[in-house]
């Protein structure tokens, strides 16, 4: 799964939607589709796991090599 999954660890009480966010950008960014939420504090592991998808990774990743392409250039 090497480069396929973005992870991000957390160490919070309770999981709220805004805690999607930051995943969501570095999905984007990152030109991945599939990221999990791991909070610890809990006490099953998986009542601490959030999958999330992103429904824009190859958008982004057009974007971002439009812009390195376009930098290059100069």
């Amino acid at each position: 799964m090497e480069d396929k999954v973005i992870v991000e660890v957390k160490a919070i009480e309770r999981l709220a939607p805004i805690h999607d966010t930051p995943l969501l950008s570095h999905l984007r960014v990152g030109g991945k589709s599939l990221g999990l939420i791991i909070n610890f504090p809990v006490r099953l592991l998986k009542n601490g796991l959030k999958r999330i998808e992103s429904e824009f990774p190859d958008s982004a990743r057009s974007a971002v090599s439009e812009k390195a392409e376009n930098s290059s250039d100069l």
